[in-house]
C-alpha cells in the first residue's frame, strides 16, 4: 500500500492507472473488468477469475472471450437464451444474440433442443457447470449412423449413440466425438427395437417406424415388406404384386400356425414368395397348387 503525505493527508495509490486504459495488462480494458465485478489490477495472479483466462460465470467462456464477443463475464447466458456462452461459442453460434429457436443445421430440432437433450433434471449450470452432452447443432445426425437426430428422438432412439459408442463433446480437445462410452446396439443403424427384421437403417430409409412392428397397419411385417420391395409405408395387404391370384397379405400368411405371434415369434417366414408366382419353381403356380391343397412352397 502505497501513501503520500500531502496538505491533505495520506494519498490513495492502488486505483487503476488514468493513462493505461489496462492496469494490468491482461488483456481485458480497466472498464470492462469494473463492469463484470472483476479487479482490474490483478491479472489473475491473485484470484484467477480476475483474469483473461478466468472465468468466473463458469460458462466455459473465458473472461477474454466474453470481452472480444461483448458478453457478460458475470452471467453464464448473456442473451437468455438458454444456452451457455460456452457453448454457444464452441459451437459457432452467436452468444450475443437470441438464437435458442433457431435450428442452424435444419434437422427440425432447435438450437435449444440440441444443447438441452438429456439434460438432468436439476442441472445447474452455475453448480454442475455446461452440459456438453446434447445433440450437435451443425449437423443433422450427431452419431453418424444415417439416421438423423430427430427421427431417433421420435421414435425414442438416442441420437448420440451409433450403436457401438455413444459420442460426446469434449471441447478440451476443442474436437467432436472424441469421448465416448460404450453403446446399445439399439439406438445403432443395425438395431431393431421392434424386432420386425428391419433394422433402423431400413426404417428411416423406408419411412417406417422403429418401434411399430407393422407401420402401415396391413398385418405384413416391415421387414418381410421390405425385403420383397413392397411399400412398408402403405397398407397393400389387398394387393397382387405379381398378378398371380394370390394377394400380398396371404403369401405372407401361407401356412402361419394360427398361434403365431410376431411380437412374440417374430416375422414369419414361411410362406410364399409375393415376387414370384411359382415359389418353389416346380412349373405349377402358387395359387392353382393352394387352390388344390398342394404346398406351393415344395417341389417335392
Amino acid at each position: 500500500l502505497f501513501l503520500l503525505a500531502g496538505r491533505f493527508g495520506a494519498a490513495w495509490w492502488n486505483g487503476t492507472s488514468p493513462y493505461d486504459r489496462d492496469t494490468d495488462d491482461d488483456g481485458l480494458p480497466d472498464g470492462f473488468e469494473i463492469d463484470g465485478g472483476m479487479d482490474p489490477r490483478d491479472n489473475g495472479t491473485i484470484d484467477s477469475d480476475n483474469g483473461a483466462e478466468g472465468d468466473p460465470d463458469n460458462d466455459a467462456a473465458t473472461n477474454f472471450n466474453e470481452y472480444t464477443r461483448g458478453l457478460d463475464p458475470q452471467n453464464w447466458d448473456s442473451d437468455s437464451d438458454g444456452m451457455n456462452d460456452g457453448w454457444e461459442n464452441f459451437n459457432s453460434l452467436t452468444p450475443s444474440y437470441n438464437d435458442g429457436t433457431n435450428d442452424r443445421d435444419v434437422d427440425q430440432l432447435t438450437n435449444y433442443e440440441e444443447y438441452s437433450y438429456a439434460i438432468p433434471v436439476g442441472w445447474n449450470v452455475t453448480v454442475d457447470g455446461v452440459w456438453w452432452n446434447g445433440t450437435n447443432p451443425n449437423g443433422p445426425d450427431t452419431d453418424h449412423d444415417s439416421c438423423t437426430d430427430n427421427w431417433e428422438i421420435t421414435y425414442s432412439l438416442d441420437p448420440r449413440d451409433d450403436g457401438e459408442f455413444m459420442w460426446f463433446w469434449n471441447p478440451s480437445e476443442e474436437a467432436y466425438n472424441l469421448t465416448t462410452i460404450a453403446g446399445n446396439e439399439v439406438n445403432g443403424p443395425n438395431g431393431d427395437p421392434d424386432i420386425d427384421d428391419a433394422n433402423n437403417s431400413q426404417e428411416y430409409s423406408h419411412g417406417c417406424s422403429p418401434r411399430n412392428w407393422d407401420s402401415d397397419a396391413d398385418e405384413m411385417p416391415d421387414g418381410w415388406e421390405i425385403f420383397f420391395g413392397l411399400a412398408a409405408y402403405l397398407n397393400n395387404s389387398e394387393e397382387d404384386m405379381e398378378s398371380d391370384g394370390v394377394l400380398n397379405l396371404v403369401e405372407y400368411n401361407y401356412a402361419k400356425p394360427v398361434s403365431w405371434s410376431e411380437s412374440a415369434n417374430g416375422v414369419w417366414w414361411n410362406g410364399t414368395n409375393p415376387r414370384s408366382s411359382d415359389t418353389d419353381n416346380d412349373t405349377m403356380s402358387d395359387a392353382w397348387e393352394i387352390f388344390y391343397e398342394f404346398d406351393p412352397t415344395d417341389d417335392g
